[in-house]
């Protein structure tokens, strides 16, 4: 459930039942940093319809403060209240400090 830091997490996009790998995120003091895989900036897709499709590997969010330091489309997918609750349990009975738990640890507990 707590990620070893500097791990990160793979993420992939679901299209149809095909997965496309986007790339790594993980965390630099606080802020996400998402690394594009190649194959995905060449695809031309998207993970934001609001945005341009990628045209560099490395991308950090914008504040580190904001959204747990997760880009917006990745904050998107945190738990909510209900889901936050049962993460707490789950950390709690697994001998984990909750607020020990970054964005990034909370995105890999949902899957």
């Amino acid at each position: 459930m707590k990620l070893k830091s500097g791990t990160p997490l793979r993420v992939t996009l679901d299209l149809q039942g095909k997965k496309v790998d986007v790339g790594r995120l993980a965390l630099d003091r606080g802020a996400a940093v998402l690394e594009y895989a190649p194959d995905f900036i060449a695809s031309g897709l998207k993970i934001n319809p609001a945005f341009s499709a990628p045209d560099r590997t490395l991308v950090q969010a914008r504040d580190p403060r904001a959204f747990g330091g997760l880009h917006g489309v990745f904050a998107d997918s945190l738990p909510d209240a209900w889901g936050e609750l049962l993460l707490r349990r789950r950390a709690e009975a697994a001998g984990i400090s909750y607020v020990s738990l970054t964005a990034l640890d909370k995105l890999a507990a949902v899957g």
